[in-house]
């Protein structure tokens, strides 16, 4: 049997903890497609204080969620 499409994995990388600029979560949930992956690694330790929403299957790569 064959799989259905799958899905290109972009990697979008959280950077900052801010709620608004570039790299922070918000904009790289606003960037991401479906099947891409949330990288918040580069902010491991620090907290993320933000409500989003989201309507694309993406998975976050934590330490930050």
């Amino acid at each position: 049997m064959m799989p259905a499409t799958a899905m290109a994995q972009t990697a979008v990388t959280v950077t900052t903890n801010a709620d608004n600029g570039s790299g922070n979560l918000r904009e790289a949930i606003n960037s991401a497609s479906d099947g891409d992956i949330i990288d918040c690694s580069a902010i491991e330790g620090q907290t993320v204080a933000v409500f989003l929403f989201c309507d694309r299957m993406i998975c976050a790569r934590a330490p930050c969620l």
